[in-house]
């Protein structure tokens, strides 16, 4: 084999270019995507239910919830997938550059706000877009322009990230 083939075909090469990494990045967004499509048809088609995580998790804490034990099994099968992913491409693989309290606070507010208008991305993007819903594109509108405001504030204002 002449020695370009072989460089062509090293490993190593592709890695240090990072044609492997862009690869799986790829590869996991799409394995991601296709794997949120598939909760939010399961769940639809078996209970009729519209997979909003911040909902169910909003309504699983309420103590006066009728029907507790799908959301538990739906909010366990997001845990036992996030450990599943982290067994298989090794812990730390996704690591998380900001601290600890400022992860927190912004999942928490993340939440209250997908709470505040009726759903999150994954409601109003993938459920709400998919039945035609004009509300699910204006909640969109409202949420794409409040992170692009809020990184904008963030990153010139009080100078983060």
């Amino acid at each position: 084999m002449p020695p370009t083939a072989a460089r062509a075909c090293d490993t190593r090469q592709l890695v240090r270019s990072g044609a492997v990494i862009v690869f799986l990045e790829w590869l996991e967004a799409a394995t991601g995507g296709l794997l949120i499509g598939l909760s939010v048809v399961l769940l639809m088609a078996s209970i009729g239910r519209v997979a909003s995580v911040s909902g169910i998790v909003f309504r699983t804490l309420e103590t006066t919830q009728k029907d507790p034990l799908w959301r538990l099994l739906f909010l366990a099968g997001l845990l036992l997938t996030g450990l599943m992913f982290a067994f298989v491409a090794g812990f730390g693989s996704g690591q998380v550059e900001e601290g600890f309290l400022r992860t927190l606070i912004s999942g928490l507010l993340v939440g209250v706000g997908a709470t505040m208008i009726g759903g999150g991305l994954i409601t109003h993007a993938v459920c709400g877009l998919a039945r035609g819903s004009s509300r699910s594109l204006i909640a969109l509108a409202i949420m794409g322009s409040s992170a692009m405001g809020a990184v904008w504030i963030l990153r010139h204002v009080w100078g983060l990230g």
